[in-house]
């Protein structure tokens, strides 16, 4: 396949000449890329390496700001390359560029594309809410371009991130569309997956007879279309909900079916887990011999594979059968090496069953000093690993049973007391009467009580939640008039910088240049020549000074031109490579934003020359809609942010202060070795 994508790029390359050829097939081209993607791609063997290369080659094809779809989706595919790599800041840095430029310029597919790679990126690293939220936004881009293959796969990940977080019911709607969705695509193992995907979630929600019925259209389904690996996961796992509820003759015969499927197929961890789930089966069934084959079956190919759990649960199985045979030797021996296993690996749970089994088994033979031994560290591991849940419950207990004991007193004295009742019936009513009386007056003034307090509290608690906001905005206020009043003082010093002061050295160095002229003393030349050099150094230097405290391209032609210079500047010195796309614009904004963010990429470029020890920068300025979109990314030592921020960070804080002052947005991604990578959005 990807030699395919490789003939395509090669004959971009070549036609470099010819931009208008390439517009002209781009939309073709961009289709046959994603046919292949959607189509093939995820079941290729392929070098991501090439694939950046080849993206890469794409780039060079065009200008920067140039409006075609090819450009994004080569961030994309980068995005995706870095992402198989394990490289998952780079993977962000470009899959975030190829959905802000696909935002730009409209192309859709691309965005919602970028947009499923990167919550499943989020869903990869445990950040499940970022998940989520970017799983959302590509269904709703996906649903508004009619596209039901991207809405089938963003719903079956969805469903995944909610199955996450425990949120069956909602889990099983997104399934459910998603097999809706699926059913009738080009690929069928999707609809498959889907199916199976679903068949888990009913189980998870304890509807069984739901599950099975699934699992078995799942596996129906797989076989009519000689999908072999999805019909045996499904035959597996009708089988284990069959063992759950002990029908044991059921669970053996769609086992033995599921590990026939599994004989020729390269899945061989899950070959492992089949045979280790039918020797339980078979000792269910009081099969001991066919059990311990199976249990040895499973333990050959987990140490061929050294898969650890697999191997400590086969040995469990086998010492269990040899102390059911009286073959105790036989038996410590599997549970000593599968208790050495276990507390090299750090399975916790394993090495008290295995206790617990090692003292039962010393028992029995007589060697009460060892069995005691593993009965101590049967107790010590078993107490430290009782958790709050199980203190809890210890407290529920006492408690339900203090109030019994107290309900029972009473139900004693009720009982004495009804004899008394018996013997003055007259009295007691009259007492009750009046005590009735009483109470209820109590009770009357108990509620009026009670709600004059309530009612005080909630005036408290929104008298709070006033003085709170009102503080808020009072340091929101004083943020923004420290940063207003910061570039008024700039603007102020910089007219007077280059009004004032530097007239005044102009106007000295005419004078020295006068005097030099009409002078005819040499050593008067001279004094004067050198007084006029070092004026002309004091003048540039001002003219420096006053540009960097308000550069004059900012002034007159706007924020783009003035980072296009910035960036200039500091690739001239030579000391860091730069690489940034800018927006090419002659919109301008409005005056405080433009010199805000010129500050904030100030500020950032500033960091890392003085402290990251970077060889690179990437840099990218977009704007959608009424946003803009910056990225920056360097590749220098990065920092733990925790450390840093609020404690004294005045580079740090000022960024967020300024962004706090546009209303934005800060993702700041970095950490010691990693370099730093911030993504802005502010309002227009």
């Amino acid at each position: 396949m990807y030699n395919r994508i490789f003939y395509i790029f090669i004959i971009l390359i070549l036609n470099v000449s010819n931009l208008d050829s390439i517009a002209s097939s781009e939309i073709d081209t961009l289709r046959y890329f994603n046919k292949l993607h959607r189509e093939e791609g995820y079941n290729q063997e392929i070098s991501y390496d090439s694939l950046i290369l080849y993206s890469d080659s794409l780039l060079l094809c065009f200008n920067k700001g140039q409006k075609t779809a090819l450009i994004p989706f080569a961030y994309y595919q980068k995005g995706r390359a870095f992402r198989k790599k394990a490289e998952f800041d780079s993977a962000k840095f470009n899959l975030y560029l190829s959905r802000n430029l696909a935002i730009q310029n409209h192309y859709d597919s691309i965005k919602a594309d970028a947009e499923i790679l990167i919550g499943l990126l989020y869903q990869e690293l445990g950040q499940i809410d970022s998940a989520k939220f970017f799983l959302e936004q590509s269904l709703e881009s996906y649903r508004l371009q009619y596209d039901t293959i991207g809405m089938a796969k963003s719903c079956f990940l969805l469903a995944a991130v909610y199955s996450a977080m425990a949120d069956y019911p909602l889990a099983l709607q997104y399934a459910l569309k998603s097999d809706r969705l699926s059913k009738n695509q080009r690929n069928p193992h999707n609809y498959h997956l889907s199916l199976l995907n679903t068949a888990n979630i009913y189980e998870k929600l304890n509807e069984y007879d739901k599950a099975l019925e699934m699992y078995d259209h799942c596996y129906a389904e797989s076989l009519a279309l000689t999908d072999w690996e999805t019909a045996a996961r499904a035959l597996t796992n009708r089988a284990v909900i069959h063992f759950r509820h002990k029908e044991y003759l059921e669970a053996e015969i769609v086992f033995l079916e599921a590990i026939e499927f599994f004989k020729n197929s390269e899945n061989r961890k899950m070959q492992a887990r089949l045979y280790s789930n039918i020797s339980l089966v078979y000792n269910k069934l009081g099969k001991l011999k066919k059990a311990n084959v199976a249990a040895i079956s499973s333990l050959q190919i987990a140490e061929e594979l050294n898969l650890m759990y697999d191997q400590i649960s086969a040995l469990i199985n086998l010492g269990m059968y040899a102390k059911q045979e009286s073959k105790y030797p036989k038996a410590e021996k599997f549970y000593l090496k599968a208790l050495e296993l276990s507390q090299k690996e750090g399975f916790r749970n394993e090495t008290l069953k295995l206790y617990y089994n090692l003292a039962n088994l010393n028992a029995i033979q007589g060697k009460f000093e060892q069995a005691y031994q593993y009965r101590i560290s049967h107790s010590e591991l078993k107490d430290s690993i009782i958790n709050e849940t199980k203190t809890k419950q210890i407290a529920e207990l006492n408690a339900k049973y203090e109030t019994e004991e107290k309900q029972a007193r009473i139900l004693a004295l009720e009982n004495e007391q009804t004899k008394k009742e018996l013997a003055n019936q007259k009295l007691r009513s009259q007492r009750n009467i009046y005590l009735g009386s009483l109470g209820a007056l109590g009770l009357v003034l108990f509620l009026i009580v009670r709600l004059y307090r309530l009612k005080s509290k909630k005036d408290k608690i929104i008298n709070e939640q006033r003085i709170r906001q009102l503080e808020d905005e009072k340091k929101l206020l004083a943020a923004r008039s420290v940063l207003e009043g910061q570039e008024h003082e700039r603007q102020r010093i910089s007219r007077e910088l280059h009004d004032g002061i530097g007239v005044l050295l102009s106007t000295a160095s005419i004078h020295f240049s006068n005097l030099k002229e009409k002078s005819k003393d040499i050593e008067t030349v001279q004094m004067a020549r050198t007084a006029n050099d070092f004026l002309q150094k004091a003048s540039n230097e001002v003219r420096r000074i006053s540009h960097n405290m308000m550069p004059v391209v900012l002034q007159k032609f706007g924020l783009c031109d003035a980072l296009e210079d910035l960036f200039d500047e500091v690739a001239e010195a030579g000391n860091i490579e730069i690489d940034h796309t800018i927006e090419s614009t002659h919109k301008r904004f409005p005056e405080n934003i433009e010199v805000v963010i010129y500050r904030i990429v100030q500020e950032m470029i500033n960091n890392t020359l003085k402290h990251a020890n970077a060889n690179h920068i990437n840099f990218s300025f977009t704007t959608s809609g009424e946003n803009i979109h910056l990225l920056y990314k360097d590749d220098g030592k990065g920092f733990d942010p925790k450390k840093f921020h609020g404690k004294g960070s005045f580079g740090l804080s000022g960024i967020y202060s300024r962004i706090d002052y546009l209303n934005g947005k800060l993702i700041l991604e970095t950490a010691p070795g990693k370099g730093c990578s911030y993504f802005i959005e502010v309002p227009a």
